[in-house]
């Protein structure tokens, strides 16, 4: 199963791949995704993401990309 935020038969939804949301990085290899998260939750570490995205900061899409393939799901940005 692809990741989609839109609803099935909306005018969003697409009919080519979805959207490219994290390139994919939470489903990269075990090693991989282990090194990835322990450094988005290192302590050292999070006062730096804090003073650059600010607390409660969210990693659920690529921080200020919008990428897209041709025929994915489009999306409303900040309606």
């Amino acid at each position: 199963a692809t990741l989609r935020n839109a609803v099935k038969g909306s005018p969003m939804y697409g009919n080519g791949p979805p959207r490219l949301d994290l390139g994919g990085i939470f489903e990269w290899g075990e090693i991989e995704s282990r090194i990835f998260k322990s450094i988005l939750a290192h302590p050292r570490l999070v006062p730096l993401f804090h003073g650059l995205l600010g607390k409660g900061y969210r990693l659920d899409h690529i921080p200020f990309v919008l990428m897209n393939n041709k025929g994915g799901e489009g999306f409303q940005l900040h309606s």
